[in-house]
């Protein structure tokens, strides 16, 4: 399970791990006064393990003890204090449970809440009865579905958040933005690998003519029509991007000059041959660069631009790739 918390998690567990830490360190030395000295020292080495990370997150430096070693402390003061303090003990199980889903990724918080249900439910069941008990476990289970539910709703939103951050609203194409990290990628990867890329770039003839003619809504649908018949036909490793306006760039990875004018022609022809508006044949000119091992990403999209200029020189509607 994704850890959707992991961008903020520094920040959470520097203000968790001060207050906690601080909060803690009087009810742990309450604990040695009243000579609950097993109690004492599991409440005292969870204000250790917090301020020692609290510390060292204000250092800036990584954690020198990960917030997994929590658990056994936590279960253990748990388990020790229940039988002595009864309900008052119990109370502190809930903010255990919501701490491990903000400090631990999902699955681990999962496992180590389940594991403090079976000791705090065995706990409370030999200490405070079966009907106390009962309710002790439901409500901390309905707790655990509530974080359960708001991480999902988070994870949801945060999906949602990226995908409009690198795609273009009304195509579904991926924006320029991306569009410059994923060639740049595509630059680092082949000079790693040796394998090959190519570019499309790609624009629709004649494209203002339909805006003028029939209208910006007429174009918009073309342009998603186009962007759908492209993804119909292109590989999943393959990326499509909106350049602006009617122009779109079309990276193929592991594909070389050849391979990149099989493409290139297949999505001319299938825009052409499909009435994507009524009376008027929409039609696209491409050109084809695959990537030359000591030119930079500008370099490459000039040549990608200059073979589309050359398409549509020769009459549009058709692909052109430089000999290589």
């Amino acid at each position: 399970m994704d850890d959707i918390l992991a961008a903020f998690r520094k920040q959470i567990l520097y203000a968790l791990a001060w207050l906690g830490a601080l909060l803690l360190l009087p009810f742990a030395l309450n604990n040695f006064l009243q000579g609950r000295t097993l109690l004492g020292i599991g409440t005292l080495t969870i204000c250790l393990i917090l301020f020692r990370d609290a510390w060292a997150l204000h250092r800036r430096r990584p954690l020198p003890i990960r917030l997994l070693w929590l658990f056994p402390p936590v279960i253990g003061s748990l388990a020790v204090a229940i039988p002595h303090l009864g309900v008052a003990a119990v109370l502190w199980s809930y903010p255990a449970m919501i701490l491990f889903y903000f400090v631990l990724n999902r699955l681990e918080a999962t496992l180590m809440n389940l594991a403090l249900v079976v000791v705090v439910g065995g706990s409370a069941w030999s200490s405070l009865g079966w009907l106390l008990t009962i309710r002790i476990v439901s409500t901390l289970l309905l707790t655990g579905l509530f974080c359960h539910i708001f991480l999902g709703i988070i994870a949801s939103l945060q999906s949602k958040l990226q995908l409009q951050t690198v795609t273009d609203p009304l195509t579904g194409a991926f924006n320029r933005r991306e569009m410059d990290r994923g060639l740049e990628q595509a630059r680092e990867r082949a000079a790693r690998t040796g394998a090959p890329v190519s570019l499309l770039a790609i624009d629709l003839d004649f494209f203002k003519r339909i805006n003028d003619e029939l209208g910006h809504d007429a174009g918009d649908e073309t342009l998603k029509s186009v962007v759908s018949l492209f993804k119909g036909r292109l590989r999943k490793l393959d990326q499509l991007y909106r350049a602006g306006g009617e122009e779109f760039l079309v990276l193929l990875d592991n594909c070389d000059r050849s391979g990149a004018l099989i493409v290139a022609e297949a999505l001319r022809v299938r825009v052409a041959g499909q009435p994507i508006l009524p009376g008027r044949k929409v039609t696209v000119s491409v050109g084809v660069a695959e990537l030359r091992g000591d030119e930079s990403r500008c370099q490459w999209l000039k040549r990608a631009d200059l073979c589309l200029y050359r398409a549509k020189q020769l009459g549009r509607d058709r692909v052109f790739a430089e000999f290589s």
